[in-house]
């Protein structure tokens, strides 16, 4: 729970973010309550981790108080959710988590990290290569994949680009573990599958 004052008029309000995990049909959701004086302002039930989620969240939460006559600090309820995704995702599964405002580009991201997608196994398990690491990996899980894991095959650049909640607050460039989960897999949607018996002896070729 965080606390933050908005104006209602003269009058100081403690407005309070509370943020409760609910696992609906094996999925993992949040219910996300925010009280002001003792009233709600407004409540919702998102998946913390899905930046449309959090974005259409916190649009509801500025037009409810504004009717009420409070003003919120978007930002910081927006490092909140976003504090408590990275959080989630450090002992938790979630699906299609993302930090940004909208859910980042595929693409864009995995070139951030300096990541090819090879390709998709028959065990549906995803083989990937890092270029500044010079490593390939093969991720048997994706929603399983862990930070930890990602550490050790991008090296400093998980730290760099990666936030787990450790720190206070994210930058605003940051990026959730399970942003990189989201990537990898649309990515290796898109590309054939590698057979098992197959050796790759570098990024793209195989033999």
């Amino acid at each position: 729970m965080i606390k933050t004052n908005g104006q209602s008029g003269e009058e100081d309000n403690s407005i309070e973010l509370d943020v409760t995990p609910l696992n609906l049909n094996g999925k993992l959701t949040h219910r996300v309550f925010v009280h002001a004086g003792g009233k709600v302002v407004h409540v919702d039930t998102i998946d913390v981790g899905r930046a449309n989620d959090r974005t259409k969240f916190l649009d509801a939460l500025e037009e409810e108080a504004a009717e009420q006559g409070l003003t919120v600090d978007r930002r910081q309820y927006k490092q909140a959710l976003l504090r408590y995704a990275g959080e989630s995702s450090s002992g938790l599964e979630t699906t299609e988590v993302s930090a940004p405002e909208s859910d980042p580009d595929p693409d864009v991201l995995l070139r951030a990290f300096g990541i090819e997608v090879l390709g998709e196994g028959e065990d549906q398990s995803v083989h990937i290569w890092c270029e500044r690491t010079k490593k390939r990996s093969r991720i048997q899980n994706l929603g399983r994949w862990n930070i930890q894991e990602m550490r050790q095959l991008l090296g400093q650049k998980a730290d760099e680009l990666l936030w787990d909640g450790s720190k206070s607050s994210p930058s605003d460039d940051a990026y959730v573990p399970t942003d990189l989960q989201r990537a990898v897999a649309l990515k290796a949607a898109e590309l054939p599958r590698i057979s098992t018996s197959t050796l790759m002896v570098s990024p793209g070729i195989v033999q």
